[in-house]
């Protein structure tokens, strides 16, 4: 993967846990919470392929988020202290599950993975 190719991942990740954050700090009726929810995943996905590419780790083209996350814990063991069990079980956005508890979780998710990983 291209140098470039690489800050585009870091860059999509940090816009995206940018929005995330920006919809938690509107009034908590109108936070669509499955919103921030997918936003702080795909940014955490972005972040930890980023990793692997970083390390010239090689990441199967059909992965699962379970297995790409325990791939970047192989490698960098301060990425365990991150809980992302939450994250196992993303869910489809028909599913009224996510509330502002969980949508905060996701954002500090994302936000340990970014310091962890750039």
């Amino acid at each position: 993967m291209t140098t470039q190719l690489k800050e585009k991942l870091i860059s999509e990740a940090n816009k995206l846990i940018v929005e995330a954050k920006n919809e938690l700090s509107r009034p908590e009726e109108d936070v669509v919470t499955y919103t921030v929810c997918e936003k702080a995943y795909t940014a955490v996905r972005k972040l930890l392929m980023h990793y692997l590419e970083e390390k010239t780790i090689d990441l199967p083209g059909e992965h699962t988020f379970n297995q790409l996350v325990s791939l970047c814990q192989k490698h960098n063991p301060a990425l365990r202290k991150i809980d992302f069990e939450p994250m196992l079980e993303f869910r489809d956005k028909e599913d009224i599950w996510a509330d502002m508890s969980i949508a905060n979780i996701y954002v500090g998710i994302a936000e340990k993975t970014k310091k962890l990983v750039q």
